[in-house]
């Protein structure tokens, strides 16, 4: 009986006990219910009203659903809508004070992890494992008025959020598949647009501290970016721009492009003649450009671009110039390298830019040939040391200095040093180098089209110049041993080169110099002399330097003339003078821009 009762108490007790537990349970459940639909309103409510305050009423949230799951501390929204108040910000630039930047996001879906409810709520502190953004379209709108001034008085991202938050740390953003237009605040028309880019930053942290941490980029440890291929029209419908990929790091410091492409949208002479003067035309094709050790922080933050090596590597480049049309009306000198670099906004520190495997050609077409010349370098590998506007740098180290390697025509090998005086005012620069053994009839591709020249036969030993030059003018010395030099004077007739037999025999007769050294072992030496017009480029002083000092001992005096005869009387004579100058005129080369 004892038992028995023993039992009936045991039994009874844990009825009490199983009793309880279900109402606790049963008001858990209940208290779960009502939680999670509570803190479902007030999260929607709470966000919202964040994003307005700490926005300054510039921008309102909204989004179709929210799901909140307690027991993970996931938070998920549906279609969310970041929309900007456009009529507040056209005040606030009629004031100064608008931002910078304008943002519209629309995403498809927003996914919170490891959200910490009670932290948030009672502590105002944010510590999530991920935040995951789905297919977002991004549209920057660009306030152009925004001045540096603006930028002092704008308070940074923690003092913006220190009213609503003490503190923010997420383990890792990820955002997919996100198009971003880029355009001018106040016009609807993008100014750039890509498509599928993939952003992953790790470790953010907003604190009081964090703002001045220099490891950090934007408050992350590290930014990465993945962007898929792109193509883009230029503004005035010339060219079309694409790459085949794009890569980046702000840990890693690094920034790559694949498969850069600059093409122009028109042939060779329907693009010229968009044109009301001479317009160089450029098609570019780049497999690689990689930035080494590239600063974001300074980048984005202060304008200053500083990173240790740009690697370009195989390049294929045409440059095209109609000659038919008149010279530009401004001075070509303001594109001098080092002085385009001096005049850029953007402060400038690169240790070297370097460019391997690639191939350089340079085209003019003449309208009295009605044809064009080409000059090809190929094989061509450079490097510029100390490219730099930085005035700190400057002080210690004013040179910027290149050195080159190529192939002319293929067929010599080239060696050629610059340097840059980066900052002379009269934009000084030296340059000198060497031309291996090629044989001349190689530069038929240039002379017969610029110059109505057929190298017929001839044989380059070396070449070597030293020529110093500024904004105006050149000086130097050149010599150039070669042998065996005939040419043939050419004109065009129905829509052919022929041959001009008489000027041609004259040519090489009292005009050209066969040979140097000469027939005695007498070695000259040519001097560099040139004067640059205002429609001539930097790269257009270099060569009439150089083709100076060719011209000079390749082509005879008039004493030369005297000599070769055996007393001519005065008519012939005469006559002689008026053929080598109608040969001379014939065999002076257009210059190059």
């Amino acid at each position: 009986m004892v038992e028995k009762e023993h039992f009936k108490q045991f039994t009874a007790t844990h009825k009490t006990i199983l009793s309880v537990l279900v109402v606790v349970i049963g008001l858990c459940l209940s208290v779960t219910i009502y939680v999670h639909f509570r803190w479902k309103s007030v999260i929607s409510s709470e966000i919202k009203a964040a994003v307005k305050e700490s926005g300054k009423g510039l921008y309102d949230l909204s989004f179709d659903d929210i799901s909140v799951n307690l027991l993970t501390g996931d938070i998920g929204f549906e279609n969310l809508y970041l929309r900007p108040d456009t009529a507040l910000f056209r005040r606030l630039m009629q004031k100064n004070l608008a931002p910078q930047y304008l943002l519209t996001i629309k995403m498809d879906a927003l996914l919170l992890r490891d959200v910490g409810f009670w932290e948030i709520y009672f502590h105002k502190k944010i510590d999530w494992s991920s935040v995951v953004i789905y297919k977002p379209d991004i549209i920057v709108s660009h306030n152009r008025s925004h001045t540096r001034k603006d930028k002092s008085r704008s308070k940074n991202v923690y003092e913006l959020l220190s009213g609503l938050l003490k503190t923010v740390l997420i383990k890792s953003i990820v955002i997919k598949d996100a198009d971003v237009s880029y355009r001018n605040a106040g016009t609807s028309k993008d100014v750039l647009k890509f498509k599928g880019l993939s952003l992953r930053i790790s470790d953010l942290k907003i604190d009081s501290a964090s703002h001045f941490d220099r490891s950090r980029f934007y408050y992350a440890k590290d930014i990465s970016l993945n962007l898929s291929k792109q193509k883009f029209v230029t503004k005035n419908r010339l060219y079309t721009i694409s790459f085949g990929g794009a890569e980046a790091s702000s840990s890693g410091r690094f920034l790559k492009l694949v498969q850069l492409k600059v093409k122009p949208n028109y042939p060779e002479m329907a693009f010229s003649r968009k044109f009301k003067q001479q317009h160089d035309r450029y098609d570019i094709s780049v497999r690689e450009v990689l930035c080494r050790e590239l600063i974001f922080n300074t980048l984005l933050t202060d304008d200053r671009l500083t990173a240790h090596a740009v690697l370009i590597d195989k390049a294929d480049i045409d440059i095209f110039m109609n000659r038919e049309l008149p010279p530009v009306s401004f001075d070509k000198g303001r594109n001098y390298p080092h002085v385009v670099l001096r005049r850029l906004k953007l402060n400038t520190l690169v240790d070297s830019v370097i460019i391997r495997n690639s191939t350089i050609r340079y085209s003019e077409y003449n309208p009295k040939s009605k044809r064009k010349g080409t000059v090809s370098f190929n094989r061509f590998n450079g490097s510029i040391l100390n490219v730099t506007n930085d005035s700190s740098q400057l002080s210690k180290n004013n040179w910027a200095r290149a050195t080159i390697s190529t192939w002319l025509m293929n067929k010599g090998k080239m060696d050629v040093t610059l340097n840059f005086d980066l900052t002379a005012k009269n934009a000084d620069f030296n340059f000198k180098g060497s031309l291996g053994p090629m044989n001349m009839p190689e530069l038929n591709a240039v002379s017969k089209g610029l110059s109505l020249v057929q190298i017929e036969s001839g044989k380059i030993k070396k070449v070597t110049f030293n020529v110093k030059a500024d904004w105006r003018r050149s000086s130097g010395w050149l010599k150039l041993y070669y042998n065996d030099l005939k040419v043939n004077i050419l004109k065009e007739e129905d829509k052919t080169l022929e041959k001009r037999g008489l000027i041609s025999s004259l040519a090489n007769t009292l005009v050209i110099k066969s040979s140097n050294p000469d027939d005695d072992g007498e070695l000259r030496v040519g001097k560099t002399v040139s004067e640059r017009k205002d429609s001539g480029s930097f790269f257009n002083l270099m060569w009439t330097s150089v083709f100076a000092g060719m011209k000079e001992i390749m082509l005879a005096t008039a004493g030369d003339v005297e000599k070769r005869q055996v007393q001519p009387t005065k008519k012939e004579l005469r006559k002689m003078k008026r053929e080598k100058r109608k040969a001379e005129r014939s065999l002076k080369l257009k210059d190059q821009s």
